[in-house]
């Protein structure tokens, strides 16, 4: 038996694992609340299971492990993005959003809709979220096919249609109680496969120190944090991409609403924290691994393959690439889930009142739009085949930063955020952001999202200030301190 075959046996294995899970799984989902939000019962463990495997991802493995081959020490700054928005996320916005899960919240749609008083923002909202999901799941599934046909010499285009068919099948089935069962054993999977090909990794070379000895005779660049004059923005922008997108990226903060409770939420976020870190400093000794075994390769994305084929005995590689697997389906089945989410319930069901109050029929209008949108982002991966993955991840970390961080934040902590605001901040956030994209990334290097966020912002006070504000019987939902109202 050859090894590719070895390594597909276990990859089928897994995937059908997972299906499995889903139909035993599936008997929970009674309605379409409980499809999606798993009925509120997702504890501590299933919660951080969720959240670092959503958080991790094959853009994180595959994407990540080339951009640190190609960028050395430097791009390890980004790791800084990830800091701030965990600390966003846990010291401010948990506490704020998990309350309003009791009030009937179900997507942050819902929540938006309700703090603003807008179906234009709940509709907005939604095709956002439509728009950036089919995006990031069309990139995770280009990783999980590199992956794939790297590894296993599978055609591109079965490993992509493999890849959404599996996912599908137990997303439809079991909802959001089956994405965290499913996440937690895929998140366990990954990180730990990871951090054992990262110890390999530093056993080969002596230690870190060697490492970065060989390193340095490749490109003595490579271990400089501020290597050209241009570093220092670079750091900015991933920072800002990481920190501010992450801490407003619907389908992180949707999790909020399947938690048991805000402190169970917090604990899950702490053990993440740890979680996370160590994967990304693994990801730093594993593309600097590559980039001294593998030097020159014109596409990085396949720097992770070819280090896991030097380094490793097949049968193990064959379980790192589950690992790697495993943390791209469970980025894949959240954003679908989200997205999903978003075209049957926020924009179909709640925004054009159709089927809005028989839950029956709202279930199927999510699980069809879970279907439409993996669909969609399926023909986006079969078409953009060639494409690097951290780019498009980048790229919709960012847009959803400058559209959702002002309206969400501000939302949530400024009492005279009003309804208008609102409008003008997510409409005009995006729209600078693209803008700035397309004329002036490649020539300044700061990414889009620092201005659409600050147009977003700027937009945010100057219109709010300039209008009717928000009614109190809204507010004190949100600022239950009555005294403070005004």
């Amino acid at each position: 038996m050859s090894n590719n075959t070895i390594s597909s046996i276990f990859i089928v294995a897994f995937l059908s694992t997972l299906v499995i899970v889903g139909i035993v799984l599936q008997r929970r989902v009674k309605t379409a609340s409980n499809f999606l939000t798993g009925g509120g019962n997702v504890g501590v463990i299933l919660a951080a299971g969720m959240f670092c495997a959503t958080f991790l991802s094959g853009s994180s493995i595959v994407g990540y492990t080339g951009y640190l081959y190609g960028s050395g020490w430097t791009g390890f700054t980004s790791i800084l993005g990830t800091a701030v928005s965990l600390f966003i996320v846990g010291a401010v916005l948990v506490k704020r959003i998990r309350p309003h899960a009791g009030r009937g919240m179900e997507t942050i749609a819902d929540l938006l809709a309700d703090r603003f008083g807008s179906q234009f923002v709940r509709g907005f909202s939604a095709v956002m979220m439509i728009l950036l999901y089919i995006i990031f799941t069309g990139a995770e599934t280009i990783g999980i096919a590199k992956v794939l046909s790297s590894f296993l010499g599978w055609n591109y285009y079965v490993a992509v249609l493999v890849a959404v068919g599996f996912t599908i099948a137990y997303i439809v089935l079991g909802g959001m109680y089956t994405v965290a069962v499913n996440d937690t054993i895929c998140g366990f999977l990954g990180i730990g496969g990871i951090l054992v090909l990262a110890i390999v990794c530093v056993a080969h070379w002596g230690g870190i120190g060697p490492m970065n000895t060989q390193l340095a005779a490749v490109d003595p660049n490579l271990l400089k944090t501020f290597a050209n004059p241009l570093a220092i923005i670079l750091v900015a922008s991933n920072t800002a991409v990481w920190g501010i997108g992450n801490s407003s990226h619907p389908v992180f903060l949707a999790q909020t609403f399947s938690a048991k409770s805000s402190k169970s939420v917090l604990k899950s976020m702490a053990i993440s924290a740890i979680a996370i870190f160590v994967f990304y400093f693994s990801t730093m000794i594993l593309g600097s691994s590559a980039r001294i075994l593998v030097p020159g390769l014109a596409d990085v994305d396949l720097a992770f393959p070819k280090l896991v084929d030097y380094m490793v005995h097949p049968v193990i590689g064959a379980i790192m690439l589950t690992a790697v697997i495993a943390l791209i389906i469970s980025t894949i089945d959240s954003c679908l889930l989200t997205a999903g989410s978003a075209l049957g319930n926020d924009l179909i069901a709640k925004t054009f009142g159709i089927w809005k109050d028989d839950e029956r029929k709202r279930l199927l209008l999510v699980r069809v739009g879970v279907v439409a949108v993996a669909l969609l982002g399926m023909v986006l991966a079969l078409i953009f085949n060639s494409s690097t993955v951290l780019i498009f991840q980048m790229f919709n970390f960012g847009a959803s930063g400058a559209v959702f961080w002002v309206p969400i934040v501000f939302g949530l902590c400024w009492k005279k955020a009003n309804r208008q605001g609102a409008t003008a901040s997510m409409v005009g956030g995006v729209a600078a952001y693209l803008i700035w994209f397309f004329t002036a990334y490649n020539t300044t290097g700061l990414h889009p999202v620092l201005p659409g966020t600050i147009v977003a912002l700027l937009l945010m006070v100057i219109v709010s200030l300039s209008t009717a504000p928000t009614p109190k019987e809204t507010l004190k939902h949100y600022f239950p301190d009555g005294a403070k109202l005004g």
